[in-house]
């Protein structure tokens, strides 16, 4: 039984999502990975950006652009290689950001 959602003008129902994650999936196991030796790198770093941030941001894009949201893609995310990392602060008084700065 497939659950039919309507969202801003758009029905979709629990098979469209579904076959959105398994064309993602398919495109991720189809990837030609590079053996090459990198010559420069290139680091991104975007601090205060949880998946919170993340989500609301790619909500916000798609909207602006006159669709739901969710089925959007920021285009970092679309990166072959991409890392996440949580860090924390005994104290709960400030980050470690701050401290450094």
């Amino acid at each position: 039984m497939a659950i039919k959602i309507y969202l801003y003008g758009f029905l979709t129902d629990s098979k469209y999502w579904m076959e959105l994650g398994q064309v993602d999936i398919e495109k991720a196991l189809n990837l030609k990975h590079n053996l090459g030796v990198a010559k420069n790198v290139i680091l991104f770093v975007g601090d205060g950006m949880g998946m919170a941030t993340i989500t609301a941001t790619r909500i916000h894009k798609g909207q602006t652009m006159g669709n739901p949201g969710e089925e959007g893609y920021l285009t970092f995310e679309k990166f072959n290689n991409v890392g996440l990392l949580k860090v924390g602060f005994i104290s709960n008084l400030s980050s470690p950001t701050i401290i450094r700065m």
